[in-house]
């Protein structure tokens, strides 16, 4: 599984700005690379492409599974396997989102996620993966096809000021003689967002509770066996 919570701001800062922003997180974690991300915007009409580059900085633990990646308009925190709990990485967030803060001011928000990206590996029944006996959200298929090899599929729904984007589809399985899809719930605002510290975090701990609901709706009860093993 992977957990990835992003807060995204209304403007770029300095170059400056960005430079003391990373030297000031950069403490927390073993390792520091420095990119680019790069933004293209395509004029069909006029056939022509423009291309606007800026620095970003991936910071990570030693072992890789705490991630934080920096650039002029975002933060992005993520969780790779094994997962420590939401009280884990909120706690990092928190600490760190004071700290972006106090370096930079309290900035003006455009967007908050908070999602995650869930790995289900499931025995093999008959030669085939009954990946329908997983979750509650299931494409129709024929009579006439016992099983199926592969599927994606996707939703998006709002809830009240918050918009969630839930997919999955199925991945390469990693274990022997089982199949493995993912459940990807993303968990978004980007309407009447926070003006104040507290109240992002509020507004974090709101999302994350909302994308536990979308997660207990989806999945049954043969997979709440598995994801408990």
């Amino acid at each position: 599984m992977e957990a990835v919570i992003q807060i995204t701001f209304s403007e770029a800062q300095s170059d400056g700005a960005l430079r003391k922003l990373v030297q000031k997180l950069k403490r927390n974690y073993a390792n520091s690379v420095v990119s680019e991300n790069v933004n293209t915007t395509i004029d069909f009409q006029n056939r022509s492409a423009s291309f606007d580059a800026s620095p970003q900085t991936r910071l990570s633990s030693q072992d890789e599974a705490d991630v934080l990646v920096v650039n002029a308009q975002a933060l992005t925190w993520s969780r790779l396997a094994p997962y420590e709990g939401w009280e884990s990485l909120f706690g990092r967030v928190e600490r760190e989102f004071r700290d972006a803060v106090a370096v930079s001011g309290y900035r003006k928000i455009s967007r908050m996620g908070v999602r995650y990206i869930n790995r289900l590996d499931v025995p093999f029944t008959e030669k085939a993966v009954r990946f329908e006996e997983y979750l509650t959200i299931n494409l129709t298929i024929p009579a006439a096809w016992p099983s199926i090899e592969n599927y994606a599929w996707r939703f998006e729904r709002a809830f009240g000021s918050l918009y969630a984007i839930v997919q999955s589809a199925v991945i390469a399985p990693e274990i022997p003689d089982t199949g493995a899809f993912l459940l990807d719930i993303d968990v978004v605002d980007q309407h009447n967002l926070p003006a104040k510290l507290e109240d992002v975090l509020t507004r974090l701990q709101e999302m994350r509770h909302l994308k536990n609901e979308i997660f207990e709706c989806c999945i049954s009860d043969k997979a709440r066996e598995q994801f408990s093993v």
